[in-house]
């Protein structure tokens, strides 16, 4: 069984996100698909990005304020929307009275590790794993890489296990 919270898709479809997704779209990388597409694009984004932090930092003007102060309103709801480095990111807030009455979160890992939905579709990462190969019996270390690829926000150790629930194999 599963152990997801969320599932999130956009128009009922399950979407990869990160920097393979963002190149791909911008259609600065279409070599594939795989994890060590995955990582390439990543190392790619990063050079784009800090070829464009030259011109960033020249922007910045010293000695101005780096924070606008505010005031909490006494209610009202806010949604923010970014594209994080792992990929979309969703915070949603509600203030009543002064303080925090719902705070929610879809997170870029909620995305790539999304689980099958009822009606059958898998999630990035899952569908990542189909028919991956397993090229020695009992090492599963091509399955870790995948996952790894996908730059999962949270500790991760890999367990493989058969139909009736005996480990195969685990790996960090």
């Amino acid at each position: 069984g599963y152990t997801y919270v969320k599932a999130p898709r956009y128009e009922a479809v399950p979407y990869e996100g990160g920097p393979l997704a963002r190149l791909w779209i911008s259609g600065q990388y279409r070599r594939g698909v795989s994890a060590l597409d995955r990582i390439m694009a990543r190392a790619l984004e990063t050079k784009i990005i800090c070829d464009y932090m030259q011109d960033w930092l020249q922007r910045l003007t010293p000695g101005q304020p780096s924070l606008v102060p505010y005031t909490l309103p006494v209610a009202g709801t806010g949604v923010g929307l970014t594209d994080a480095m792992r990929g979309p990111l969703g915070h949603w807030l509600e203030i009543g009275d002064h303080h925090i009455r719902n705070y929610d979160i879809v997170t870029p890992t909620s995305w790539n590790f999304s689980p099958r939905d009822e009606q059958g579709i898998r999630g990035p990462a899952e569908q990542a794993l189909m028919g991956a190969p397993v090229q020695e019996e009992g090492n599963f270390i091509e399955l870790a890489r995948i996952i790894h690829s996908f730059d999962p926000c949270f500790s991760c150790a890999i367990h493989v296990l058969d139909a009736r629930g005996k480990r195969l194999w685990k790996g960090g």
